[in-house]
This record gives structure tokens, C-alpha cells and sequence, in this order.
């Protein structure tokens, strides 16, 4: 199963700290994390997280459309969003529902707005959505 995560903060930043765990435990044999990256820092901790992943795609200068077609072209089966509505996010790509399971995690503590037939998870906790509150 090839995993995509999109993110812009793939360097020392509290995103980061998160990601760098769930890239260096995937079981190789069942997963592959393809990381595609909106980064406009490199530091060590980009290093960490290039050297965790199976693959890794800069898509700093690609458009929305091209970002799409660069998730479709690497046989993504889940795309992860990790940039929710901060800044350089790429929702309008996941708009164009570019792998067959999105979900959205970590990187914004709300919803992204979109469809769920194109969002069709979002990863949360009891911090984010008190019981009962939903």
C-alpha cells in the first residue's frame, strides 16, 4: 500500500515531531510512505524525514493541477493531508480527488471543508472533538 503525506512543514517544526515517528515504523514489506513535500526550509530535521520515506517529491513549484497528477502518477492509495487550512496547503489538489482514500490529520484542528466523498476521513482526537460535541 503506498501512503502519500503532503505537508509544507517538513522541517523543524511541531508537525514534524508527529510525522517523523509514523514514517520510520511503516512495516516496509506492507507500506510505503511517498512523502510530497511543500517545503520551502530544508534543515536536519527534512534529512530525518527524506531518509524515513520511501519516496519524497518536491512539489514547491508545481500547481495544484500538476500536484494531483504527481499523486496519481506515484500510485498513491492513501493521501494524507497533514496542512488542513494553514499556509501553502494543498487542498485544491485533493479537491481533484487525486487517490482513492483521503484523510486529513494533524496539521489544522478542524475540517477542511470538503466533500466527504472526497475527504473521506479526518483523523482526530478527544482534544480536537469532545465527545458529545460533534
Amino acid at each position: 500500500m503506498r501512503i502519500g503525506y503532503a505537508s509544507p512543514d517538513l522541517h523543524e517544526h511541531s508537525l514534524s515531531f508527529f510525522l517523523e515517528p509514523i514514517l520510520q515504523n511503516h512495516t516496509r514489506e506492507t507500506f510505503a510512505p511517498i512523502v510530497f513535500s511543500d517545503s520551502l526550509r530544508q534543515d536536519a530535521v527534512t534529512e530525518r524525514l527524506r531518509a524515513a520515506a520511501t519516496g519524497w517529491i518536491d512539489t514547491t513549484k508545481l500547481t495544484y493541477r500538476q500536484f494531483a497528477q504527481a499523486v496519481a502518477e506515484e500510485r498513491i492509495d492513501i493521501l494524507v493531508d497533514l496542512a488542513g487550512h494553514s499556509l501553502r496547503n494543498r487542498l485544491p489538489a485533493f479537491m481533484m480527488r487525486p487517490a482513492p482514500v483521503q484523510v486529513t490529520y494533524l496539521g489544522y484542528p478542524n475540517t477542511t471543508g470538503i466533500p466527504r466523498d472526497l475527504m473521506h476521513y479526518r483523523l482526530t482526537d478527544e482534544s480536537c472533538d469532545p465527545h458529545g460535541k460533534r
